[in-house]
């Protein structure tokens, strides 16, 4: 499965916008295509470094990617990473949260 990378912000925000307005969208993909879409958006977002994206992949939700999308600041055709600083506090926030 290839993916495409260098999606600006302002577009995932759009399909994960439009992804959640449809009705009862989560139960209706399976958990593989689940956790394959949480992948792809922890690459995108925070890290390719395995550790973390195995780690994460158990953390976070679909849904937890529009409010972390929402909130981030910067050019709207940026493509960039958040900083390792911030991917560790937010993943840390959600383990301590599962707990």
């Amino acid at each position: 499965m290839s993916q495409k990378t260098g999606i600006p912000l302002v577009e995932i925000t759009a399909e994960l916008n439009r992804f959640f307005d449809q009705e009862d969208v989560e139960s209706s993909i399976s958990p593989e295509d689940k956790m394959s879409i949480k992948t792809a958006l922890i690459r995108r977002f925070f890290a390719e470094r395995l550790e973390y994206v195995n780690v994460a992949k158990t953390a976070f939700e679909l849904k937890d990617f529009v409010g972390i999308a929402d909130h981030i600041v910067g050019p709207a055709q940026g493509s960039g990473k958040l900083g390792g600083k911030a991917s560790g506090v937010l993943l840390a926030e959600k383990l301590i949260k599962k707990r």
